[in-house]
């Protein structure tokens, strides 16, 4: 019973009326917000044309809103002004030197637009009020993105600020056409979370599923971009991730050009956007800065190792365990060598070392900067020689253990996956050999090919099958051969270019020289 009323009071506050007596203003102020420390209360005496005192009541939040653009720009212009006009709300918008000023009737939530930094001002006899922006909180400069940096491309990255990564993404999609729709969620945090999309190219049906999708979050609080990505994922019990997410504004602005639906999500710089595609993981921005050669080389290394990480470790098991005649004579008589006085049997081998791997590299990335890159190399050369030199685990092991772990930082997105795979795939692979682990790859190919995100099947354009796609999945074609934007994403403007020059051949230099 006790929470139901407390509910209901929450409820209550929400709507608010502003009142004509600025005490009572003040008492409602004071009730929500209680006596904090931060709360910063200005007064101005004004008359009207009848000799009349005029109480004007400014309401701030110290540390969010900028105290000098409050002092100069409201407090000074309206103490220079001995008398004003009849409309005294009117006269107090146009003496404050603020451009962004809007009327407020709700005291609620004119609060919480306060606590985002803007300042209310309340006018005596009066029922509505006068927020005025004045965000003034420190924020994070503009710098390279941590994780993905590039050797040649931008060097900008999205910080916490949502305002920040709104005009970001205008300077790379400079059209009236780019729209941004404001969400606040969260009753008690009022996390603003902007959903951006580019009219004329984004799918209506994707669109409306996602707003669908976002009006139904009803929280106490958003922490995270990560919140939101499992509040609107189509699949929860699956361990790959169906949404994509990116701190680049290079990254975002292009997947809002082939017409995506991209939320950025304040006080945190990772973005998402919708649908996502699996093929995507094994792509990166640079693939676009680089010549299309090299980028097809380097995007199918990325899917052999994908392949490598995920089921060496399996494979290792599979063959010394059950498929002894598939390792060469040489070969096998220096692993039986190698394997002698070694107390434990190889499957628990190389699982203690997947896990020690796991361990030691967490380690590395919780630890500060300054050590936590020699604690991971020097911790990981350590056990690795000493259990070599105690005779508690194998050399053999300790590299194919080593060359998995090493082979998923190259496709780091789904870094995630390839562990947890790496460890799925060595049970069954134990217990049954080569046809277990065939028959949990296939799991794994059916599952990826049921996923979808937001509609969209996560295994295209493999499954379903986009013949037309395949110039940008597994290699890239030049520019000029990717007229149409992917069948796999669903849009409204499948040309992507109406004309480039031609590409030059003997006709046409002939045609040169006679002109």
């Amino acid at each position: 019973m006790t929470r139901k009323k407390s509910a209901n009071k929450v409820r209550k506050t929400k709507h608010i009326s502003i009142d004509r007596d600025l005490e009572k203003n003040k008492a409602h102020i004071r009730k929500i917000l209680g006596d904090s420390p931060d709360t910063s209360w200005g007064e101005v005496t004004l008359h009207n044309r009848k000799n009349e005192e005029i109480h004007i009541l400014i309401l701030s939040i110290g540390g969010l809103a900028d105290e000098a653009s409050i002092h100069q720009n409201i407090l000074e212009p309206l103490r220079k002004q001995s008398k004003v006009a009849d409309n005294i709300i009117e006269g107090v918008k146009e003496k404050i030197y603020i451009n962004e000023v809007k009327y407020e009737a709700n005291l609620y939530n004119a609060i919480l637009k306060t606590l985002r930094g803007n300042t209310f001002i309340l006018i005596e006899g009066y029922t509505t009020g006068i927020i005025a922006s004045t965000e003034g909180k420190e924020t994070r400069s503009i710098e390279e993105p941590p994780t993905e940096a590039v050797v040649s491309g931008s060097r900008e990255s999205f910080i916490e600020s949502v305002h920040t990564n709104i005009s970001l993404l205008r300077q790379r999609i400079a059209s009236p056409q780019l729209r941004f729709q404001l969400y606040t969620f969260g009753e008690y945090s009022q996390t603003e979370v902007v959903l951006a999309y580019v009219e004329g190219i984004v799918d209506p049906q994707v669109l409306e599923r996602v707003n669908k999708r976002i009006r139904k979050i009803e929280v106490d609080d958003i922490a995270s971009s990560g919140q939101i990505e499992q509040y609107l994922e189509d699949q929860t019990y699956t361990i790959f991730p169906v949404t994509g997410n990116t701190e680049r504004p290079d990254v975002a602005a292009a997947m809002l050009m082939e017409g995506r639906v991209v939320l950025i999500v304040d006080g945190t710089p990772i973005t998402l956007f919708y649908p996502s595609l699996f093929l995507e993981k094994m792509q990166d921005v640079e693939d676009y800065s680089s010549r299309p050669f090299s980028s097809s080389v380097v995007r199918l290394l990325r899917l052999f190792a994908f392949v490598i990480s995920t089921m060496l470790p399996a494979l290792y098991i599979c063959i010394v365990n059950f498929h002894k005649e598939a390792i060469p004579s040489g070969f096998l008589l220096a692993l039986e060598k190698s394997r002698e006085g070694v107390p434990l049997p190889l499957v628990q081998e190389t699982l203690l070392l997947i896990v020690l791997f796991e361990i030691v590299r967490e380690a590395g990335v919780r630890m500060p900067r300054a050590i936590g890159q020699a604690v991971s190399i020097v911790g990981a050369l350590i056990l690795g020689e000493v259990s070599v030199a105690a005779g508690l685990i194998s050399a053999q092991t300790i590299i194919v253990v080593s060359t998995a772990a090493i082979t998923a930082f190259i496709v780091t997105p789904v870094a995630e996956v390839v562990t947890l795979l790496r460890i799925i795939y060595i049970i069954p692979s134990a217990t049954f050999g080569f046809y277990g682990l065939m028959v949990s790859v296939l799991f794994t190919i059916m599952h990826m090919a049921n996923l979808k995100s937001m509609g969209v099947y996560y295994m295209a354009p493999i499954m379903p099958l986009y013949f037309r796609d395949w110039k940008d999945a597994f290699i890239r074609l030049p520019y000029r051969l990717l007229k149409y934007r992917p069948k796999s994403i669903p849009n409204v403007r499948p040309i992507r270019y109406k004309r480039v020059p031609p590409s030059p051949n003997k006709g046409n230099e002939k045609h040169d020289k006679n002109n």
